[in-house]
C-alpha cells in the first residue's frame, strides 16, 4: 500500500543529503552521527583537507584528528530503497488529464506521460508503462522523467540516439559519430559523462561555500572595524572637547587674574588719591578757620582787645605748597599685565595663523616652529603656584644658579626683592631664603655650575615634551577615582628582596631569604611583580619612596624573563619604568634611556589606561604633577613591577581609599 504523500514528503527531507541536496546514494555515517552520500563526503573531505589541512563534519563542523573509517549504513540503504519504490508508485498513481505543457503519452495521447523510455524513444503513461516495469524483457531499457522533445536526444547528422560523450570536444555523439572520432579523444557514456561533470560541479560548489563563508567573515570583521572606528572617534572627540574646555578655563583664569591685578592697582591709586584729598581738605579747613579768625579780629575798634586777640594768631608767614597728586595708572605692573596678555594673544594667533592641516604636516615633519610652540606650551604649565615643586632641594648644587635679567611680569612684581637680591649677590652675602627666591624663575636662569641635573627646559630638550596629553597639574582626587589595590607577588620576588607589611613593602637585604625556587622567581635582578594583572580599564596606584636613590617603578608583561640581566625593567620590549640612579631620573624602555628632570618627591603615582594605550607617571603631593608618559600598544595583561638595587632603598605600596 502506498504511503500518504505528506508522510513521503517528510521522509524525503530526512533522506536528503545536506551536501548534494538529493536522496542518499550509498549513505555512510560519520562518528558525530550525521549521514551523507559516500561520494559527496569523500569529495568534501578531499577539498577541505587541501584548504584547511584536516577533516570535519560538513553539517556540525566537528573536527577529527584523522580521517574516520566510513562504513555503509545498510539500514539507511534499505530505507532509501523502499522510499524510492513508494515514490515511484506515487508518481505513477498521480496521473491527471493532460494539461498545457505536459508531455503526452505516445500510446494513448490523452494522458500525461509518467516516464520516457530512451531505448524505445517514446513516452508512456502509468498504464502503458507497466510492461516496462513488470516485463523482464524491458529491464535494460533506460527510463527517465518525461522528456518533451525526444528529437534532441538524437544525433542531427545520423538520426541515431546520443549514447556517448566526447570529453575532448565537449559534445554528445551517437554510435556513428564514435567511428569518426580519433583515438586521442576521450569517450565515455552519457551517464559517465554526467557523473564526472557532476562531481566537478560539486567540488566547485564546495569551494564556493568556503569562499562565501570567508567572505562573510571578512564582512563581519569589516563591520567590527567600522564600529571600532566610530567608537574610537567618539572617544577622541570627548577628549578633544575636554582639552578645549581646559584651554578655555585656563584663558578665563588668566583673564580673572589679570582683572584682579588691575583692580588691585586701581585700589592702590584710589587710596593714594584719597589720602592726598583728605590731607588737602583738612588743611583747607584749617586755613578757612584762620581766615575767619583774622577777619573777625580786624573789625574790633578797641586797640587793647585787638592786640590781646591778635596775640593768638600765628606769626608764621610760611606759604603752603599745594600740588595735584600724580597718579600713575600706567605702572610697570599694569604694563606687565598687558604685555603678558598681548604676548599670549600673539602666541595663540601665530600658532593658529596657518590652517590646522598644514600645522599637522609641520608637526609630522618636526618643524622648528612646532617645536617652539610645544616648548611654550610646556613652560606655560609651570606657574608661581607650583614652581617650588620644580626647584631642586637645598642640598643640590643648583642653588648656585644665577637668574638673568629680564622684563617679565613676575620680575616686575618682585622688583624691590630683585634689587635687594642683586645687591646681596654683589656683596657675596647670600642666605638660604634668598637663594630660594633666586629660583623663582629657574627656567630663565643660566647654569653656572657643572655638572647639574637637567632643568625643566634641559629635560625638554633631551626628551621632548613627552608628557601626558593633559599635561597639567592635577588634583590627587582626580586620579584617586581610578585607584586600584595592588599586592606584591612573593612568588616572583628575588631571594634578596624582603617583602614585608602584608606584601606592601619591599627592600633589599644582604642575606638571601628562604623563598622556595619557582619558575616565576627572578634569579638575577632584585625585582618583584604584583599579583594583579590589568588588560582593560583605567588603574592608578601610588608608591612611597624612602631614600629613592637606586630603584625603578614601572610595569611589565607577566611573560617577562626571570633569568639574566636582560630581564631588568626597561631593558627590554616587555617592560616600561622610570628609574632613580643617585640624583638622575630616567625613563627606560627597550634598553633606551630618556633623562628626565628630577624634582624632589617622596611619592610617585602611576596611571595606566589600557584602552588608550598610555602609561603616565606623576610626582604626588597634594597635586599630581606629570613626569613622563609612555604610549604603548598592549598585547598582554600588565603587572605593576618594582626593582630595588641598593640596601638603603625601600618602596611601600600606598593603600588608597
Amino acid at each position: 500500500m502506498a504511503a500518504e504523500p505528506s508522510t513521503l514528503k517528510a521522509l524525503e527531507e530526512e533522506l536528503t543529503c545536506s551536501i548534494c541536496l538529493s536522496t542518499f546514494e550509498n549513505p555512510v555515517t560519520t562518528p558525530c552521527g550525521h549521514n551523507f552520500c559516500l561520494d559527496c563526503l569523500e569529495m568534501t573531505w578531499m577539498t577541505g583537507r587541501s584548504l584547511f589541512g584536516g577533516y570535519s563534519c560538513p553539517q556540525c563542523r566537528r573536527s577529527f584528528m584523522s580521517k574516520p573509517a566510513l562504513q555503509k549504513n545498510t539500514v539507511l540503504c534499505t530505507v532509501v530503497a523502499e522510499f524510492s519504490k513508494s515514490k515511484a508508485l506515487e508518481e505513477l498513481g498521480s496521473e491527471e488529464d493532460l494539461q498545457p505543457g505536459d508531455v503526452p503519452c505516445d500510446t494513448c495521447s490523452r494522458l500525461k506521460a509518467a516516464k520516457t523510455c530512451l531505448t524505445c524513444m517514446a513516452s508512456f503513461c502509468s498504464t502503458h508503462l507497466k510492461p516496462h516495469l513488470e516485463n523482464a524483457v524491458y529491464k535494460d531499457h533506460q527510463l527517465e522523467l518525461p522528456v518533451g522533445n525526444l528529437e534532441r536526444r538524437k544525433c542531427l547528422e545520423h538520426n541515431k540516439l546520443l549514447e556517448f560523450y566526447c570529453k575532448s570536444h565537449g559534445k554528445c555523439i551517437c554510435c556513428v559519430c564514435l567511428v569518426s572520432h580519433t583515438k586521442s579523444c576521450q569517450i565515455c557514456t552519457i551517464s559517465e559523462g554526467r557523473d564526472e561533470k557532476e562531481l566537478k560541479l560539486k567540488r566547485k560548489l564546495t569551494a564556493l561555500y568556503d569562499q562565501i563563508q570567508r567572505a562573510s567573515q571578512v564582512v563581519d570583521e569589516t563591520k567590527n572595524q567600522q564600529e571600532l572606528v566610530t567608537n574610537l572617534t567618539a572617544k577622541k572627540m570627548t577628549l578633544l572637547e575636554a582639552e578645549f574646555t581646559d584651554i578655555r578655563d585656563t584663558i578665563e583664569q588668566e583673564e580673572a587674574d589679570a582683572i584682579k591685578i588691575i583692580q588691585q592697582e586701581e585700589k592702590k591709586a584710589n587710596d593714594k588719591v584719597q589720602r592726598t584729598l583728605s590731607a588737602l581738605l583738612k588743611k583747607s579747613a584749617e586755613m578757612k578757620a584762620l581766615k575767619d579768625q583774622i577777619e573777625s579780629l580786624l573789625v574790633h575798634t578797641d586797640e587793647i582787645t585787638f592786640l590781646q586777640n591778635a596775640a593768638s594768631v600765628p606769626d608764621s608767614e610760611k606759604k603752603e605748597q599745594f600740588h595735584t597728586p600724580k597718579v600713575d595708572i600706567e605702572s610697570k605692573i599694569m604694563q606687565g599685565v598687558f604685555k603678558n596678555v598681548f604676548s599670549l594673544k600673539e602666541l595663540i594667533k601665530s600658532h593658529t595663523k596657518q590652517p590646522l592641516e598644514k600645522r599637522l604636516q609641520n608637526t609630522s615633519s618636526g618643524s622648528n616652529t612646532t617645536k617652539n610652540m610645544e616648548l611654550t606650551s610646556y613652560l606655560g604649565q609651570i606657574t608661581v603656584g607650583n614652581l617650588k615643586f620644580y626647584l631642586p632641594t637645598l642640598s643640590q648644587p643648583t642653588l648656585q644658579r644665577e637668574p638673568t635679567s629680564n622684563n617679565k611680569p613676575d620680575q616686575i612684581l618682585a622688583k624691590k626683592k630683585n634689587k635687594k637680591r642683586e645687591s646681596s649677590q654683589k656683596q657675596g652675602k647670600k642666605k638660604k631664603k634668598k637663594n630660594i627666591q633666586q629660583e623663582i624663575n629657574p627656567l630663565k636662569s643660566a647654569d653656572k655650575c657643572n655638572p647639574l641635573p637637567p632643568s625643566p627646559i634641559e629635560a625638554f630638550k633631551i626628551n621632548g615634551p613627552n608628557l601626558p596629553s593633559n599635561a597639567s597639574i592635577k588634583s590627587r582626587h582626580e586620579l584617586l577615582q581610578y585607584s586600584s589595590k595592588i599586592t606584591l607577588d612573593i612568588t616572583t620576588a628575588h631571594k634578596r628582596v624582603l617583602v614585608s607589611e602584608k606584601f606592601t613593602k619591599i627592600s633589599v637585604c644582604e642575606a638571601p631569604q628562604s623563598y622556595p625556587s619557582t619558575p616565576g622567581r627572578f634569579t638575577k635582578c632584585t625585582q618583584v611583580l604584583c599579583i594583579q594583572g590589568f588588560s582593560r580599564g583605567r588603574h592608578y596606584w601610588e608608591v612611597n619612596l624612602s631614600n629613592n636613590n637606586f630603584c625603578s617603578v614601572g610595569i611589565c608583561y607577566k611573560s617577562l624573563g626571570r633569568k639574566g640581566s636582560e630581564c631588568r625593567l626597561g631593558r627590554n620590549k616587555m617592560s616600561w619604568c622610570i628609574e632613580w640612579f643617585n640624583v638622575k631620573l630616567s625613563a627606560w624602555h627597550d634598553d633606551k634611556e630618556i633623562i628626565l628632570y628630577n624634582p624632589s618627591m617622596r611619592k610617585v603615582g602611576v596611571f595606566l589606561s589600557c584602552e588608550e594605550g598610555s602609561l603616565e607617571f606623576y610626582a604626588v603631593t597634594d597635586q599630581a604633577i606629570p613626569l613622563y608618559k609612555f604610549d604603548i600598544q598592549f598585547t598582554e595583561p600588565i603587572h605593576p613591577a618594582f626593582w630595588v638595587f641598593s640596601n638603603g632603598t625601600t618602596l611601600s605600596l600606598c593603600q588608597l581609599d
